[in-house]
């Protein structure tokens, strides 16, 4: 049998002669680890990588920026894609990236498009 806090080997005393422990029952310093079956996330523990629906909102409202009120869309775009980057979602640095360039370009074109007409 081993120790439940050290490892090393326990002799039928009943403690570890290394570091004191009790041999039998549960460890009594709280370091034990839980079987993986009872381990619960904490509250508003994300799981990094799971979903994209925020980046995909993100990359939607881009293309809708282009063309269309580019500073709201774009905006809109931006909080949506730093919502993803918060959520831990993998695609949302890409999408940030995009949402900004798309609000830049889209302000730009409808300025020359105002400026020609």
């Amino acid at each position: 049998m081993s120790c439940t806090r050290c490892g090393s080997a326990v002799q039928n005393t009943g403690h570890c002669g290394v570091c004191g422990q009790q041999a039998y029952g549960p460890p009594q310093h709280g370091l034990a680890t839980p079987p993986p079956y009872m381990v619960v996330p904490q509250p508003g523990y994300v799981v990094a990588g799971t979903g994209r629906a925020f980046s995909v909102a993100a990359f939607v409202f881009s293309a809708v920026a282009l063309f269309i009120v580019p500073i709201l869309f774009g905006a809109v775009a931006a909080i949506l894609a730093g919502v993803a980057k918060k959520r831990g979602e993998q695609w949302a640095g890409v999408a940030l990236r995009v949402a900004v360039a798309a609000a830049g370009f889209g302000m730009v074109v409808g300025a020359i498009v105002r400026m020609s007409a």
